[in-house]
């Protein structure tokens, strides 16, 4: 994730204040692993996603086929105690940041994570770290790519774990390349798909019926999915969309009753009430569990720089793009594509986002699409999910029959 610059970062003080801070969680690392490095390995795989802050993204999907495909397995999650998520009753969850975690970590066989374990994260050799990375394909720059973009110890923990990763998980060969530059990973990297992108290739009724009934919507209501990005910013200036003004467009255009679905980045969740209120017809998805299965039953979808759109390109369904502050976005980030250059319609206005939305070509869409995803060499086929199960349960036999000589 992205991290505000610090002021001070080019300043003496400020770079010694980090090392000095990055020295200590390593050693407070090594005191650990001195204390669990000789416990007996256990039948048992530990998740994480986005540090803890929520139950989602393509460890969820793995976490719910392994425990079908191999119940006995010991289940444990990492949870941030600022964030509080719903998971199974199978599900053991930890605190993170906490002795239980780092003792939950050095005893389990295989780690699962969307993103980056801290520094002080110590892994055994005989352990296996799959990495799922989040989201889909990438618009903003990653890591090496963005060196001057992140600060000191996000450097420092990224190259860490590109260090202990034993497989990352890609959709494409484009992306592949991506990590390979971008992490300096030199290890095994699988282009199975995302498991988090199977749902796609699913039926999308369950889905549909699913997320209307939570929001109340009835089943002639059709539904606009707006989900931006994370900003470092603590204002929302830049969510100038004007949501009154879109769905009755929406209707007039249509002839159909939509709502508005707002789902903003869990980073920016305190936004909310600055900017959504109480508008007829407009509801806030920012705290729903998961965003696949909100793609699944929009009918259309309004982003920025997210991989969202990419999502809702698998589910073959239009996705259009309302950015208000592309060059701010570029300097702060950078991208790599053109915006104008993607498969999505382009808008800096709502009265631009809705003359997108009229004049939509879905069979100039759906080509585009097709030469871009052929382009990239997209991988995505809907077995991902079983694709992964099966590389930790084959992990997890090797720890069973060493165990049992």
């Amino acid at each position: 994730m992205l991290k505000k610059k610090e002021t001070n970062l080019m300043q003496p003080y400020g770079i010694v204040n980090q090392w000095i801070r990055t020295l200590g969680k390593r050693m407070v690392g090594y005191v650990m692993y001195l204390l669990y490095h000789r416990k007996a390995l256990e039948n048992k795989v530990v998740f994480s996603n986005f540090s803890g802050k929520c139950y989602g993204d393509s460890p969820k999907y793995i976490s719910e086929r392994l425990h079908e495909m191999m119940p006995n397995v010991s289940i444990v999650w990492l949870q941030n105690e600022n964030y509080q998520w719903d998971a199974p009753c199978y599900v053991k969850k930890v605190k993170w940041r906490s002795k239980e975690m780092f003792r939950e970590l050095m005893t389990a066989k295989v780690w699962i994570n969307s993103h980056t374990f801290p520094v002080w994260a110590k892994k055994r050799k005989d352990q296996y770290y799959l990495n799922t990375w989040h989201g889909s394909f990438t618009l903003k720059k990653l890591e090496g790519d963005a060196e001057d973009k992140f600060d000191y110890m996000y450097r420092v923990n990224y190259r860490y774990n590109s260090s202990i990763v034993d497989t990352y998980i890609s959709n494409s060969r484009w992306l592949s390349d991506i990590f390979r530059r971008a992490f300096g990973y030199r290890g095994k990297i699988v282009e199975c798909g995302y498991p988090r992108s199977d749902v796609f290739f699913r039926d999308r009724m369950p889905y549909l019926n699913k997320v209307k009934k939570t929001f109340g919507l009835d089943d002639q209501t059709q539904i606009l999915l707006y989900a931006p990005t994370f900003r470092n910013t603590a204002d929302a200036q830049w969510l100038s969309l004007d949501f009154i003004k879109l769905r009755k467009a929406l209707e007039k255009y249509s002839s159909q009753k939509w709502a508005i679905l707002v789902r903003l980045h869990p980073v920016m969740k305190h936004l909310n009430g600055e900017f959504l209120g109480n508008k007829e017809g407009i509801a806030d998805a920012t705290t729903y569990p998961d965003i696949q299965e909100l793609v699944m039953a929009s009918d259309l979808l309004v982003s920025d720089y997210s991989s969202v759109l990419f999502d809702m390109a698998l589910a073959g369904r239009p996705g259009l793009i309302y950015a208000s502050d592309i060059d701010e976005y570029i300097n702060e980030r950078g991208f790599y594509f053109d915006l104008r250059d993607l498969p999505f319609p382009v808008a800096d206005s709502t009265e631009r986002l809705i003359d997108n939305i009229v004049s939509f070509d879905r069979v100039k869409y759906r080509t585009n699409l097709d030469n871009f995803m052929e382009k990239i060499g997209v991988k995505e086929n809907g077995n991902a999910t079983d694709y992964c199960v099966n590389l930790i349960c084959e992990q997890l036999k090797i720890y069973q029959n060493d165990k049992s000589k």
